[in-house]
């Protein structure tokens, strides 16, 4: 199969992290995208409509199907240039930010975090990572009550940051985790001459779920952390009408305004399509009406996690 790019991923704009890598504002997220042919289907579709930054982690089981299509898609020699004369092109390694997560079920060891980290970049067919994150503050079978899940996320956040100095990923971070998370882990960090303050915080981020975050929200800027918001339409409950009529461009345009990366979830292309033309026009200054994003604030007085509650993990 061969993958026909667009060039209105030119028109997707970028976020600078602090490290100064560029990472673009839309994401494919592919959680439970882990079907063969579906999968890969997805992954063609998303590329060929413009998406440049893809989401994977290691309890997705899904990054050898994805690396089954990044193969097709990028030049395997970097010197190689894109054809001016066609359509079809290939793509180079640096017109992609991949990620991938450590999941909590491997976070013994630095020798155990290693094994994970490269059989993600050799199931993806990659040299290097654009980002890696911690997936959870928690461990596996571990209380979650218990201090050592604390002590088990400074001990492996020290690991990434070996990874990111020995350049196998390009920037590093964390996902799930709450402002009491990042606090201790920045007391830690910031105690080091040489600690790395993370680059990215995966979480869930939506109109019904963002005022918890408010306090995290302040810490992140404050340091320069960029948010990405997964599941940013609420797993389709914001459109189901419970909320009044709610459409996924005004959810993502929403969140685009608070300046967050967004990664929204499809399988479908059609809604590829639209939620990708909902960034392209915000960058372009097509913005749904303010008073409707507006209301968007005030969708729930109690508000609903969809996902996971990291809350629970000390």
């Amino acid at each position: 199969m061969s993958v026909q790019t667009s060039s209105s991923s030119s028109l997707v704009p970028n976020v600078e992290l602090h490290n100064g890598v560029k990472m673009p504002i839309i994401g494919l997220g592919t959680w439970e995208v882990n079907q063969s042919p579906q999968c890969e289907q997805c992954i063609f579709n998303a590329i060929e409509i413009g998406y440049r930054h893809i989401d994977t982690a290691c309890i997705y089981r899904n990054e050898k199907l994805i690396g089954q299509v990044l193969k097709q898609c990028i030049f395997e020699s970097p010197q190689k240039q894109h054809s001016e004369n066609t359509h079809h092109s290939k793509l180079n390694r640096e017109d992609l930010f991949i990620t991938s997560k450590l999941p909590p079920t491997r976070v013994q060891s630095e020798d155990i975090i290693r094994e994970t980290f490269m059989t993600s970049l050799e199931e993806l067919q990659l040299s290097y990572l654009d980002c890696y994150l911690i997936h959870w503050p928690g461990t596996s079978k571990l209380k979650v009550t218990s201090d050592q899940n604390r002590l088990n996320r400074i001990a492996t956040w020290r690991v990434l940051e070996k990874l990111y100095r020995e350049g196998k990923t390009r920037s590093i971070g964390v996902s799930n985790f709450t402002y009491q998370h990042m606090i201790e882990l920045l007391e830690d960090i910031q105690s080091r001459e040489d600690g790395i303050i993370p680059h990215v915080n995966q979480i869930e981020y939506h109109p019904l779920l963002y005022k918890t975050h408010a306090q995290l929200e302040d810490l992140c800027k404050q340091h320069s952390i960029i948010i990405q918001a997964y599941s940013p339409l609420a797993h389709g409950e914001l459109m189901q009408g419970k909320y009044g009529q709610v459409t996924s461009r005004e959810c993502l345009q929403w969140i685009l305004q608070r300046g967050h990366v967004i990664l929204p979830r499809s399988i479908k292309r059609n809604h590829l399509e639209e939620n990708f033309k909902a960034v392209t026009d915000w960058a372009s200054n097509i913005i749904e009406d303010q008073s409707r994003l507006k209301r968007l604030d005030q969708l729930v007085e109690n508000e609903v996690r969809i996902c996971w509650n990291p809350e629970t993990i000390k």
